[in-house]
């Protein structure tokens, strides 16, 4: 049992001076919060590094899926531009004049000038999907073979194309000197044929130094691994309704 003359507690407190007080009072509210205002800041912080990494992480993502979609879409026109211009050149179909028009003379050469038109526009398509394939490393399903396989193959379409656009300017506007053209022969020097023109010799589609065909197959080789078909279809995308 406690002595009576024993001074309680909140008597001693009464007479303590009040800063004493409040500044004890504060260190104990300090110790109490200061630590689970520390780890909620941990987690805060956490928790944004995380969001923005997800955000990130999907940006990428997204960036992956667009640059895929757009080399699909160019190998997919590229080989239709030039299964068109070979059946042009082959005569599976033409141009004819309808019947009574005066301007016979221009469709006299609409076959031909359909077929470069085509040719050309594939070759502008291919230089794309090379590009993409160049830059895109990482980022589109292939394995270094096949793309060090096309890129060999399509490197020759890079001097046509820079021929085609700038071989015949004045002056260069990049720094580096023009390239322009020249002829190139084929089968042993039967027939030449320069950047800017096209040569159709049994089927086969010659501009400057290449067979057309052969830019193709490799096109095509590529559109079986990376193109429409190898994109994941709109429903697989959207989530279910239910």
């Amino acid at each position: 049992m406690r002595p009576l003359f024993y001074p309680h507690p909140e008597v001693l407190r009464a007479a303590e001076p009040r800063r004493a007080r409040h500044h004890t009072a504060r260190s104990a509210y300090a110790s109490r919060l200061l630590p689970k205002q520390k780890h909620f800041g941990m987690i805060t912080e956490f928790g944004v590094w995380l969001r923005q990494s997800n955000d990130r992480r999907s940006r990428a993502m997204k960036n992956e899926e667009k640059i895929r979609e757009r080399l699909a879409l160019l190998l997919e026109v590229s080989c239709e531009q030039f299964e068109l211009a070979r059946a042009f050149a082959n005569r599976e179909f033409d141009v004819s004049a309808p019947i009574g028009t005066s301007k016979t003379h221009l469709f006299r050469r609409a076959n031909s000038t359909a077929t470069m038109a085509l040719a050309k526009e594939f070759l502008f398509n291919s230089r794309r999907a090379l590009r993409l394939v160049e830059d895109g490393k990482g980022k589109l399903a292939l394995d270094r073979p096949q793309r060090i396989a096309f890129i060999n193959t399509l490197k020759p379409i890079i001097d046509i194309r820079n021929v085609n656009e700038h071989g015949f300017d004045e002056k260069s506007h990049s720094g580096k000197p023009i390239i322009r053209p020249k002829l190139h022969k084929h089968h042993d020097g039967f027939i030449a044929v320069d950047e800017t023109s096209m040569v159709v010799d049994n089927g086969k589609i010659l501009i400057g130094p290449l067979d057309l065909e052969s830019v193709y197959n490799s096109i095509f080789k590529l559109k079986e691994i990376a193109g429409f078909s190898s994109l994941p279809r709109h429903d697989e995308l959207t989530p279910n309704a239910d």
